[in-house]
């Protein structure tokens, strides 16, 4: 009911749930992408995801000042777009330093959309059954993610470069479609107590 009468929340949940099924892949992908294309050591992985954790945590702190500055608009659409140049530089990578470099720029695109996701989660969910409503938008936001595990162990090693591209094209089609939706409703997640005070944001089903 919250999602059916909040549309800029549903636009918002999509584009997260093609970008986590991204995330996810790359998350699965990486030591098998390090240690036999890239021909490293399992140690390297850790290091590749040490070096994109620290970007992320950047990301993160980064974002907060940014959505203030910007809005939560321009901030999204900037790290969805980054997230697409990212899985793609992730899949054309023929080097470690390269991918680690691509890593990095997706997980901080990652850390700035988690903080626009709650930003606006806080905004758009009625006070009544909010619980209940955020239970289902973590949900919805995390189901890609065991899929994405599958569809990894269904594809042979050789070709997870062309299934990260795909998942790249996947990310930049749902962005194309989401983010319009997004901007015609932002003036409902621009604004923080709009939600609120209005008594159609109150109902749920």
């Amino acid at each position: 009911g919250v999602l059916r009468r909040t549309p800029a929340l549903a636009w918002l949940l999509a584009a997260l749930a093609a970008g986590n099924l991204v995330s996810g892949v790359l998350q699965v992908a990486t030591p098998i992408t390090v240690t036999r294309a890239l021909g490293h050591s399992s140690a390297a992985t850790g290091t590749v995801w040490s070096i994109a954790a620290a970007a992320s945590l950047v990301a993160i702190t980064a974002a907060r000042r940014a959505i203030d500055r910007w809005g939560l608009f321009p901030v999204g659409l900037a790290s969805a777009a980054t997230t697409c140049a990212a899985t793609t530089a992730a899949a054309l990578s023929g080097s470690l330093p390269a991918y680690t470099i691509a890593l990095a720029a997706l997980m901080a695109a990652e850390g700035a959309l988690t903080v626009v996701l709650r930003t606006a989660r806080s905004r758009l969910l009625p006070a009544r059954g909010f619980a209940a409503a955020l239970a289902v938008t973590v949900l919805l936001v995390l189901l890609p993610l065991p899929l994405a595990g599958v569809v990894v162990a269904a594809v042979p090693a050789a070709h997870l470069p062309q299934l990260v591209l795909a998942c790249a094209a996947l990310h930049l089609t749902a962005t194309a479609i989401c983010f319009p939706g997004l901007w015609r409703h932002r003036a409902s997640y621009e604004h923080p107590h709009q939600h609120r005070n209005t008594p159609s944001a109150a109902r749920v089903a």
